[in-house]
This record gives structure tokens, C-alpha cells and sequence, in this order.
């Protein structure tokens, strides 16, 4: 803040630095409408350097006080005592609060401060923490103590603690898997705890109902864990303790209550009817459950969207931006769900100002470093507002039957989000499913703000106004809408048929482009090969979609062939291709085909991680690694000699292949400035984030002998870290899981050498591993790396979304033996 003791004004800006200043007004409900105008002066010294001219234009209409849908947000009252309270010489955190205690009662004040701040901000939220005291009368009966607890939760449900008297809208009764504490009561599962819990239950629904006079905004919570296959059954034995001691309690689950079967989990037979509002991570979400759990019996029932990583669901960390934030209230008013749900706000762990780690779940920060007994808004927050504030427009545009307008400018802006965006699978997320532009969202409330007026004071309109609109509504289309290339995918073959086989036959490259319309019409588009290498030609060279669905996804086959392969550095046959559409518009796209010819040994050499005994050889070698999920993205030029492209990963890596009757060879160098720096451990287990495998330096090899894999289940995969811990498997041991993956002995030798800046890897993978599938000629193939410094996640074929696919693999040709 401007008036902080410490770091707010006057300002101390060191050379070449920038500073942001986030300037709030608030317009008060009764403000006459018309233009505002102000002046903001910025000094240095005692001369006065610039004068800002601010204007406020202010429309006659009034955005409404209860919220579209219920944003709320968790917190542990216990971050904020240990950060501001201390005592006896250390951080004050009780178990139970005494609100007549005074070191309780300051904590309580800033709570309330905190309280106040999201309210304005248009986020409810609560404490999962606070709870009333157990004890027993002088019969043995289990009893409640609210005193307490009615003090400091009361007044932010019945409104008392905000200006506007509306009280927040959502408050979990205090009852989970760890209150109270199961291993009081003979564990989880025993007769004591259910009975223990049922009466807590019972006495926290008359409490509420009848004390509180909160019926409609209390829920349940009962089960608060990770995401696994056991959690399904703790799940449905907390549930039902609720549903049996107090059926009217809405439960919240985060937990899909459908799984996709490549999870391989199974819930309780009537797990859906334990459900009722559905806040899962957004990554376990399908929308299209929302308008389907929606009852008018409570108004918290349905679907909750839940912060999530994206591109699942926009990003609310501390690098998200201005976009992200704002189009989480969209896609949750897009998908008619009933709330947007943050089970962390606080987080305050670490360097919390300098730490983005965590940060997705910090929209507060702690005042205390600037001098502040307080908590402080994140700009994250702001823009949160910003959301919600943007979603009260098209709430009012549906009161006033102008609920197609309201849905064009929503499916403009957001797209998909959660299972609605997912790919090959259900941990394949497509990117770009919202608008990140930020003059579009500029555009967009303008359009809501005029289409707002218009219904809410109706006027005639003349023919040149008409115009304008019509001109208005055609440029927010066409900055908001786009035919999008989501990737490109490449196999080779032979030019006939294997057993027509002859010497000098052509090769021939079947390349599919996956397309997607963000339009709300139907477009025509045209595919076309616009340039080759010498010599090739296309079978088929182009592909047209005469009419393409408005938010569907189509697929473009063409087919090229040629007589020889060009000899490239990398691997890749460079292909260039032209996308045009009846807009109009025309996009130049620059592929390639990933392509490899095994050389073969006169003699094998010696595993040792030096490849001092492998001879150069044209067209066997795989480079130009590409970074996952960077289609198109231009990086800065790095000092690497390699082609700084689009995409390419900064740290170099090379692909040898190499065969003889017996064996497969594979070697990879691995440039790295700073081995040193690198981060692997001795666990042969890899930790997936993502489908991504990380947290350490490895490469993966892929293979699909004879290219007949469907999915992740059917690859072989050899994943490699710099200390030669190696793993073997079919199948890809993700959690959660990505499909069946079993560990599978190959029989590989590995070795792991280190050079000048690089690292490499060199592998003997006996051929009879993979059964008759072994002697084939073409394989499915990608290598893969990881590299902690940086993050650099790339694989040799360019993979976009992510590595396991079979269908986005490169194409390795085997050479058979010379007798």
C-alpha cells in the first residue's frame, strides 16, 4: 500500500527499474451517472515530474449485491495467528479459540479485517478450522460448546460483520475426517467413531438451523485428501455419517464421481448419490455434470469449479496473467455452476513476496513485513473481482431475455475448461481454451456494459448505429476468434505395400493436422502443401473442410512421397503447409516429418557411456528437441550454436540409433552447462506432474516396434537419470494413472559418461525383448528430456501436449543386417 510504513511512498525506483502502481476507486452505489475526471501527480523530490489525466465514466446501472454464484474460499485461522500473534516467545496458534482472550481477540481482529477485504472483493470467505469445544454432561452425553464459536462465526453469516449486511455464502459445518480426531474413537472405521461423529453431525445441523438460522449456507466437508483410488472409501464412510444423522446437509465432494476408466478406479456402487456439490480439481471435471446437480431445494447444490493447474482450468499463481484470473468467474458462469470454489486463500509458507511457489493458493498476503497489523489484497485478487464483476453483467443480460447475447460473448472468451478440453485422454489438456489477449477482454466488457444499457434503458436506435453495432460486434469476433492449428502429426512408410517391396522405392509421409474452430459459425477451410524437398511430391496435396461446426475439431490428411530421403542434422524432413479459411485469413505453417535410419554395426561396441566407437553415419541421428507445449512460441536466442527456432529447447539434445542382428544401440548427449546443477536421485521411480515426468534430469526412449500401438499402454518406455539408474516398463507408471503400465525386464545395458557441458546416455536394448515385433522395419519412436535447470521438458518428434501418445511419435527405420 502507498501509506505503508515500510516500501510504500515516496518510492525508491533504482535505475532501470519499473514499478506498478494498481490504483482502486470505489464508485459508491448512489454515484450520479456522467463522466468523472481527477489528476494523479507524481513527484520526485519536491518537483512535481507528470500529471495523469484520469477519467471515470460512470452508466446508469448498478451492478447487483448478491452474487451471480457463490465464490468462496478456505482458510485456517491458525496462518494468521502464527504470523501476527506471539506468545511466550513463540507464534500463538491455539487448538480452540477463547474469544475473550485478548492475544485471541487481535487475531480475531485481523481475521475480520481479512474478512472484509474478499467481501469487497466479492469472495465469501471461511474458516475450516474453527470449531466448537467437546464435552460430556454429568449423564455421559456428548454435548457442544458454541459460545465461542457463535461469537466469531455469527456475524459473517448473518451479514453484521459487512457494510452491505449480506452475509457470506457458504460455511462448512465443522465436521471432517479430522474432527473429530478418529484416533479417539477407535479409527475411521469403528462403531465409536461413527456414533461419536453422527451426534456431532446432528447437533452441528440443529445448531446452524435453529441458533445460527443458517440452514442455506451451510454445507458439509467431509472428506479434505488428495485425489487417489483409496480416497473413493473414506469418501462414502464420511458421507454417509452425515447423510444418516442429517439428510438436508448439502456434501462436498472433490472427487470425480465418475472416474475415466484408464484410472482403473471404481467408486462405491451409490457414490454419485452421496454428491452434492461436485468440486473436484478441474482436471477431473465434466461440465456438463453442472446444470444436471442444480436443485432449487439449496442453493449451494451443483457443480463448484475448483482451482485447478492449467491449462485444465486458468492459473491463479503469481505469473498468471491478467486473463487467467479473470476468466475463471467466466467459465464457471459458463458451465451454470453454482460456485467457484478456492480451498486455499492464505499459504503464507516460505518467502511468501518472493516465493511463487504456492502462490496459486496465496490471494492474501501478510502485511507485517511493511508495518502493517493486517492482512493485504493480491492484484490476483483484484482481477478476480474484475471476473465476478463481469459475470454480474451477463447475469443481469439473462434477467432481461438477453441470454443469447450474454452466451456469444461467454463462448467467445472461454472455451473449454476441465474434461470439455481434453485430447487423446483424460490427462491430455488442449491449450488455449480462453482468450488471452487482453484488449479482446477490454472489448468484451465494453460490449456487455453497451448491451447492459440497452436493456436496462432501452432506446431506439437509428440506422447508423446499427451499423456501428454490427461493425462493434465483427471486430470483437474477429480478435476473439480464431481456426487454430492445435498440432501436426507425421508418419512414414513405404510408398507401396511391404511385400511389393523393391530396391529404390519411394518413401511416402502421411501428415495429419488436427484443427479446431473457435468461431460461433461454420467455416470453410483449405489445408495445402505449399513446399518440399527436392524431388517430393504430395499424393494428396491438400485437404478442404468445406463446412467446419462452429467449436468443433477436424482432422487434415495429406499424404507426400518421395524417391530418396533428404539428409538433415536432426531427423526432421522439412514440410511447409498453408492453411487458408473463408474469414478470410491465411496462416503459413512450418512442419516436419521426424524420421530415422538405423546404421548398423560391423561390431558392437562397448557400452561405456563414451561413444567413442560410434561411427558418424548419415540420417541416423535425432536432434532439434522441441518444447512441450510451445507450438509456435518464439524463445530468446541462447548461446547454443544449435538453430534457435520457435520452440527449441535451449539446452541441446542428440539421438543416436544404431542396430545389428541382435541388438538395438541408443545413444543420447545431453548438453548442460552446469552438471554440477543437476538434480536426480536413486529411486527407480519417476514423480509425473501433468503427464510430464520431472523433478529430475532423465530422458526417456519410447518405442513401438512395428508402429501398431493404440495408447500409452501398448509403448515400451526406458527412462534414464545421469547416476545410470535405470527403469523399464510397458506402459507409463503415472500417477494418477495413464492406463496398465507393468515393470518389464528388456535385458537393456546402460551407461551414463559425462563429457565437456554434457552428459550422455548409451543403451544395448537386446531385440528377441520385443517378441516378433523386434525384427520389424518401422517403429514408433521419441526421445524425451527433462532438464531441472530451466524446466525444459522436449522430445525429439515435437510432441505439443504432451510424450506418450503413439500417435505423435517419430518414425524410426530399422536397416536389416548385411550377411
Amino acid at each position: 500500500p502507498a501509506n505503508a510504513p515500510t516500501g510504500g511512498q515516496p518510492y525508491d525506483i533504482k535505475p532501470g527499474q519499473r514499478l506498478a502502481i494498481w490504483v482502486d476507486l470505489a464508485v459508491p452505489r448512489n454515484a450520479e451517472p456522467g463522466l468523472y475526471r481527477g489528476e494523479i501527480a507524481v513527484t520526485a523530490g519536491l518537483e512535481q515530474k507528470r500529471k495523469i489525466r484520469v477519467e471515470l465514466k460512470v452508466h446508469d446501472f448498478v451492478l447487483p449485491e448478491t452474487q451471480p454464484i457463490a465464490a468462496v474460499g478456505a482458510f485456517d485461522y491458525r496462518t494468521v495467528f502464527r504470523t501476527f500473534i506471539t506468545g511466550k516467545d513463540r507464534p500463538y496458534e491455539p487448538e480452540y479459540l477463547d474469544f475473550d482472550n485478548p492475544q485471541a481477540q487481535q487475531g480475531l481482529a485481523i481475521i475480520r479485517q481479512m474478512m472484509r477485504l474478499a467481501h469487497k472483493h466479492r469472495l465469501g470467505l471461511f474458516d475450516r478450522q474453527v470449531r466448537p469445544r467437546i464435552h460430556r454432561d454429568l449423564a455421559g452425553q456428548l454435548k457442544l460448546d458454541w459460545s465461542d464459536y457463535d461469537r466469531i462465526v455469527g456475524p459473517y453469516l448473518s451479514g453484521e460483520a459487512f457494510d452491505d449486511r449480506v452475509g457470506t455464502p457458504a460455511w462448512p459445518i465443522p465436521f471432517s475426517q479430522a474432527w473429530p480426531v478418529p484416533k479417539y474413537y477407535g479409527g475411521l472405521d469403528s462403531e465409536s467413531y461413527a456414533a461419536t461423529a453422527t451426534k456431532i453431525v446432528r447437533l452441528c445441523a440443529e445448531h446452524f438451523r435453529d441458533k445460527l438460522k443458517a440452514t442455506e449456507q451451510i454445507f458439509a466437508w467431509p472428506y479434505r485428501g488428495e485425489v487417489s483410488a483409496g480416497a473413493f472409501a473414506k469418501y462414502d464412510r464420511l458421507a454417509k455419517i452425515v447423510r444418516r444423522a442429517s439428510p438436508e446437509i448439502p456434501l462436498l465432494c472433490q472427487l470425480p464421481t465418475n472416474p475415466p476408466a484408464m484410472t482403473g478406479w471404481t467408486p462405491p456402487g451409490d457414490f454419485a448419490s452421496l454428491v452434492d456439490i461436485l468440486a473436484p480439481p478441474a482436471q477431473w471435471l465434466n461440465p456438463g455434470q453442472a446444470q444436471a446437480m442444480r436443485t432449487p431445494l439449496n442453493p449451494l447444490t451443483g457443480v463448484w469449479l475448483a482451482r485447478s493447474d492449467p491449462p485444465y482450468l486458468p492459473s491463479l499463481s503469481a505469473i498468471a496473467t491478467a486473463a487467467d484470473v479473470r476468466a475463471l468467474p467466466w467459465f464457471a458462469m459458463k458451465y451454470n455452476c453454482t460456485g467457484l470454489f478456492l480451498p486455499e486463500v492464505l499459504n503464507w509458507s516460505g518467502e511468501v513476496f518472493r516465493d511463487p511457489a504456492g502462490a496459486q493458493a496465496r490471494l492474501f498476503y501478510p502485511g507485517k513485513a511493511l508495518g502493517i497489523a493486517g492482512v493485504l489484497p493480491s492484484v490476483r485478487l483484484k482481477r478476480l473481482r474484475r471476473g465476478m464483476q463481469d459475470i454480474a453483467y451477463v447475469w443481469i443480460l439473462r434477467q432481461r431475455a438477453r441470454g443469447k447475447i450474454a452466451q456469444a460473448i461467454l463462448d467467445a472468451m472461454v472455451r473449454y475448461a476441465g474434461q470439455a478440453g481434453a485430447g487423446d485422454n483424460y490427462l491430455d489438456p488442449r491449450i488455449a481454451g480462453w482468450v488471452q489477449h487482453g484488449p479482446t477482454w477490454i472489448r468484451a466488457r465494453k460490449l456487455l456494459t453497451e448491451e447492459v444499457l440497452q436493456a436496462v434503458h432501452p432506446r431506439a436506435k437509428t440506422a447508423r448505429q446499427q451499423i456501428a453495432d454490427k461493425v462493434r460486434w465483427q471486430q470483437f469476433s474477429n480478435r476473439a476468434h480464431r481456426l487454430r492449428i492445435e498440432r501436426v502429426r507425421a508418419k512414414m512408410s513405404y510408398g507401396q505395400a511391404p511385400s511389393q517391396a523393391q530396391p529404390g522405392q519411394p518413401w511416402r509421409a502421411t501428415i495429419l493436422v488436427d484443427m479446431y474452430n473457435e468461431y460461433d459459425r461454420p467455416l470453410g477451410c483449405t489445408v495445402k502443401i505449399s513446399a518440399l524437398p527436392r524431388g517430393w511430391k504430395g499424393l494428396v496435396g491438400q485437404h478442404r473442410v468445406i463446412n467446419f461446426p462452429p467449436g468443433a475439431q477436424r482432422v487434415a490428411k495429406l499424404v507426400v512421397e518421395g524417391p530418396a530421403l533428404p539428409i538433415t542434422p536432426d531427423g526432421k524432413i522439412p514440410v511447409e503447409l498453408k492453411l487458408t479459411t473463408d474469414a478470410p485469413s491465411e496462416v503459413a505453417i512450418k512442419t516436419a516429418v521426424p524420421f530415422i535410419h538405423t546404421s548398423v554395426f560391423a561390431k558392437p561396441p562397448t557400452i561405456d557411456g563414451l561413444l567413442n566407437d560410434w561411427p558418424t553415419r548419415p540420417a541416423n541421428t535425432a536432434g532439434n528437441f522441441r518444447l512441450l507445449g510451445r507450438r509456435g512460441e518464439t524463445i530468446a536466442p541462447s548461446k547454443s550454436k544449435l538453430d534457435d527456432s520457435p520452440g527449441q529447447a535451449r539446452r541441446g539434445t542428440l539421438a543416436f540409433a544404431m542396430v545389428d542382428d541382435e541388438n538395438l544401440y541408443l545413444a543420447i548427449r545431453c548438453q548442460e552447462p552446469n552438471l554440477p546443477g543437476m538434480k536426480f536421485t536413486n529411486s527407480n521411480t519417476v514423480r509425473y506432474q501433468q503427464l510430464l515426468a520431472c523433478g529430475e534430469d532423465l530422458v526417456e526412449i519410447l518405442l513401438d516396434p512395428g508402429c501398431q500401438a493404440k495408447g500409452p499402454q501398448d509403448l515400451y518406455h526406458i527412462v534414464v537419470k545421469p547416476n545410470g539408474v535405470m527403469i523399464e516398463e510397458k506402459g507409463i507408471a503415472s500417477d494418477p494413472p495413464l492406463g496398465q503400465a507393468r515393470p518389464l525386464a528388456m535385458g537393456a545395458t546402460v551407461a551414463v559418461g559425462r563429457a565437456k557441458d554434457a552428459w550422455i546416455v548409451e543403451l544395448k536394448i537386446p531385440r528377441s525383448a520385443f517378441g516378433q515385433a523386434g525384427q520389424a522395419e518401422f517403429w514408433g519412436v521419441n526421445f524425451t528430456r527433462f532438464a531441472t535447470q530451466g524446466s525444459e521438458a522436449s522430445s525429439w518428434s515435437g510432441a505439443s501436449r504432451y510424450f506418450y501418445d503413439p500417435k505423435t511419435m517419430g518414425t524410426m527405420f530399422v536397416t536389416k543386417p548385411v550377411d
